[in-house]
């Protein structure tokens, strides 16, 4: 068991007067020893005796010479503390136990990859200053970051309002929130911490999905609880503008293009001239944000995939019932398309287990397909995205690139595209993904990008240039105004002979339980 004196609490804070010393107090009163505190105060003007109220409580204290934000103020804190951990905390919190600390220790001396989050008790303030627990309070476990291709684009970290896992008291979570972290001081610097954000917000789902994208993990504690006052107005001015570069610089950072893209095209829609002032402001820090950029693409090891898998199975509460749904009619899925048939089925399922559910779901993704390699030579179909060759060919290479399948698998691919060549582009009609030419193109192009390390590609120079001609008359036409993007980057493709494939969503029609 790790030793009390292996952590210390980080408070950074700015002009809260005697919420400091109500804090410290009850940290000091649901201690069994002297724990270290390091308080920053950053820059308060409110005249309040702090250094006076640190001392009283053995705390040390760290006066800003100049404003530093709450992002910059807690990598300040992590720097400046001795310990092998640490706890961050707002100055406006408390402590109800002494047994938090010990609980702390011995889960992040089990694993230092992690940011634990304490559960939060939600507290108000009375008009006659009285603190009190909000009863009537949704009771909060963990959160997730509201990312754009869900069902907003605000790159908040959000609540989540139900117990997923009720018989557990330690649970992965895609985001901390309450202002209570735990984690080790190698992992945080090793992370970067929150270096790039300034003065306030988004430091949640900065360092949340920092530490997914590295390896590790964000953990919810359930039987550390602290209370926090949650107020309608802070002691200290947030700009607007500082808020929108912190959300800019994580899409810049840490998003996949579409994601970013989707999410920079909506604030430009709804709030043109912030958004320029915002892009201004990033442009003076490009350099740095990039070098920030690289070490991070340095250091990651899961897929974009697999990070934001979590994040979107509880954006969405529908997820866990689709997915026993999903299982519940494997038996019954007839045909092998991927807008409803086997290869969508399987597809769905992958996209919406969760880290946990993978192993079953991929031995289960294995049994349903195993059968292709035997009937493909029966099958009489089109060649589209949605109910065709393409289909059933962009699913298998999908599932070779993920290791679900095995080898053997790639020995069809050959076979699919020469049944795509069969068919004479310039007669597709429709330009769109599910039935016309931008599926076709689209699977083209994964083949093209990904024939190295799957299979080589069977499609000759003939087709492929008149491809070519028809892509180039539709994007210049403007046909099916979704899919220009995927004439353009074909025809760039073909210019450059990389297909940059990461610029491009990829078509929505490939979650099968869209079709139930």
């Amino acid at each position: 068991m790790a030793e009390i004196k292996d952590l210390t609490i980080i408070i950074p804070f700015l002009n809260e007067k005697e919420e400091v010393e109500n804090t410290l107090k009850s940290i000091r009163d649901h201690s069994t020893t002297d724990i270290p505190i390091i308080v920053i105060d950053d820059g308060s003007d409110d005249g309040y005796d702090y250094l006076s109220v640190t001392q009283k409580y053995g705390a040390t204290y760290v006066r800003n010479s100049e404003r530093m934000g709450v992002a910059a103020s807690r990598d300040k804190g992590v720097d400046l503390c001795q310990t092998t951990y640490f706890l961050l905390l707002d100055s406006h919190m408390r402590f109800y136990e002494c047994v938090w600390a010990d609980r702390l220790l011995s889960l992040l001396q089990e694993d230092d990859r992690v940011i634990l989050c304490a559960q939060t008790k939600v507290l108000n303030r009375t008009d006659e200053g009285e603190v009190i627990e909000n009863e009537i309070a949704v009771k909060t476990y963990g959160a997730f970051v509201d990312i754009p291709g869900l069902k907003g684009i605000t790159l908040y970290s959000r609540w989540i309002a139900q117990d997923l896992y009720p018989d557990e008291l330690v649970v992965e979570i895609p985001s901390v929130l309450g202002a209570g972290y735990a984690a080790s001081k190698r992992y945080w610097q090793y992370l970067q911490g929150l270096r790039g954000l300034i003065y306030y917000g988004s430091d949640e789902p900065f360092i949340s999905i920092k530490a997914w994208k590295e390896g590790g993990r964000c953990l919810l504690v359930k039987d550390v609880v602290i209370g926090h006052i949650y107020r309608t107005e802070a002691p200290y001015l947030i700009v607007p503008i500082h808020v929108h570069y912190n959300k800019m610089l994580i899409a810049e950072m840490l998003l996949p293009y579409p994601m970013k893209k989707r999410f920079l095209t909506r604030f430009e829609l709804t709030q043109e001239e912030t958004f320029q002032e915002t892009q201004n402001l990033i442009s003076k820090k490009r350099e740095e944000i990039a070098v920030m950029k690289s070490y991070i693409r340095s250091i990651t090891t899961r897929s974009d995939e697999d990070v934001f898998r979590m994040q979107k199975s509880i954006n969405d509460p529908d997820t866990s019932v689709s997915l026993r749904q999903l299982l519940a009619i494997t038996n019954k899925i007839n045909g092998w398309g991927l807008s409803e048939g086997k290869c969508g089925f399987a597809v769905s399922m992958y996209r919406k287990a969760s880290l946990d559910e993978l192993s079953v779901i991929n031995g289960i993704i294995g049994e349903l397909l195993s059968e292709l390699p035997e009937v493909i030579g029966s099958f009489s179909l089109p060649v589209t995205l949605g109910y065709g060759w393409c289909g059933i060919g962009w699913t298998i290479s999908f599932f070779l690139e993920k290791k679900v399948l095995p080898d053997e698998f790639a020995l069809l691919l050959p076979l699919i595209d020469h049944h795509v060549m069969e068919r004479d582009v310039r007669r597709i009609r429709e330009s769109g993904f599910e039935k016309g030419l931008a599926g076709v193109l689209y699977y083209i192009m994964c083949r093209l990008e990904n024939t190295a390390s799957i299979a080589p590609v069977s499609f000759d120079t003939i087709y492929l240039q008149e491809l070519e001609v028809v892509a180039r008359d539709l994007f210049v036409n403007g046909e099916g105004i979704d899919s220009v993007d995927v004439y353009h980057v074909f025809l760039e493709g073909r210019k450059t002979g990389k297909f940059l494939l990461g610029l491009l969503e990829e078509p929505n029609l490939f979650y099968f339980s869209e079709n139930l």
